[in-house]
């Protein structure tokens, strides 16, 4: 819940005693005085709180308890995306490990049966793939944590 307040004032000032009447009058000062509370948060002031008691008796209650049931929602789903990206990220390396064993052999394959053009073709190939893909990788979590930043 983000909250901002501003309380105005205007203050009317006298200018010195020594100064005519006239003069006085034509130059009073006019001061706007501001002042603003800003609070960022889940719940309410202590001040709403108590209007709320008043308002509805155990309401206060209710919203601590609303507020409490929110941040573990907010806590389970967190942990809920941290498990899958880690686990999205080890069948990658391990289909990436994969990938790279059936190039090498493929290669090696080819190399040893007289196809050294091709053989060579092919291990090129997946070495640069995998390393693209792994590039590319590094960028977009790059990128995720540069937006993250900036949201907040």
């Amino acid at each position: 819940m983000t909250e901002d307040k501003a309380l105005i004032a205007d203050i009317e000032m006298t200018p010195n005693k020594k100064t005519s009447k006239a003069n006085r009058q034509s130059s009073l000062l006019r001061q706007r005085q501001v002042a603003i509370e800003h609070r960022s948060g889940p719940l309410p002031s202590p001040e709403e709180f108590e209007r709320y008691e008043r308002v509805c008796p155990g309401a206060a209650d209710r919203i601590i308890k609303m507020a409490e049931g929110q941040s573990l929602h907010r806590q389970d789903l967190e942990k809920s995306v941290i498990k899958s990206a880690s686990r999205d990220s080890l069948w990658g390396l391990i289909f990436a490990f994969l990938f790279s064993m059936a190039n090498i052999s493929g290669a090696v394959f080819l190399i040893s049966t007289d196809h050294s053009v091709t053989g060579t073709l092919l291990s090129g190939i997946g070495l640069v793939s995998v390393v693209g893909a792994f590039i590319q990788g590094r960028n977009l979590n790059r990128d995720l944590e540069s937006q993250k930043k900036n949201k907040v």
